[in-house]
């Protein structure tokens, strides 16, 4: 039994090995160019803008973690319209009052439309404050509770429509 081939193959050439080589490497070239647009693009860079004074004072964010554990406090965050509702609660359960509350929001996919707002103290003991956003989404609102000798940071995700 013999086999019979209709096309004669045609010889591995260099030029046409130059030809397959070139048209890879313009390939892959041609990927990573579309791949780099993309990340530069869509990538906003957010990061901390003071990552390093951050790392060299990590004994202290353990040491804050600590003494917010030993503070017992529960708070909540409740948005209704353009008015933020921060309630904090101490151990028995009771409003925390005369306190300076500052939130700052801000977006984790976007930089650029960050904002601060200061609520102030309702007679229910909750902290109160307007604010208007400049975009719907998901927001990141990193709240401070301060007094004379100390400080409660608080963060919790918000999606706001």
């Amino acid at each position: 039994m013999s086999i019979t081939m209709d096309k004669p193959v045609k010889p591995l050439t260099g030029k046409r090995f130059f030809f397959y080589v070139a048209s890879f490497l313009g390939f892959v070239v041609v990927v990573n160019i579309v791949f780099i647009t993309l990340a530069l693009k869509s990538n906003s860079g957010v990061v901390a803008q003071d990552y390093y004074q951050r790392g060299i004072n990590y004994n202290q964010t353990l040491d804050q973690a600590e003494y917010q554990k030993k503070l017992g406090w529960t708070s909540q965050v409740d948005v209704n319209g353009d008015m933020m509702v921060y309630t904090v609660l101490d151990q028995q359960s009771q409003p925390v009052r005369g306190r300076k509350v500052a939130v700052k929001m801000a977006r984790p996919v976007m930089d650029g439309h960050d904002f601060s707002i200061l609520l102030a103290e309702q007679p229910d003991g909750t902290y109160q404050g307007k604010f208007q956003t400049p975009l719907k989404g998901a927001w990141d609102a990193h709240i401070s509770v301060q007094w004379d000798d100390g400080v409660f940071y608080d963060y919790t995700k918000l999606v706001l429509e």
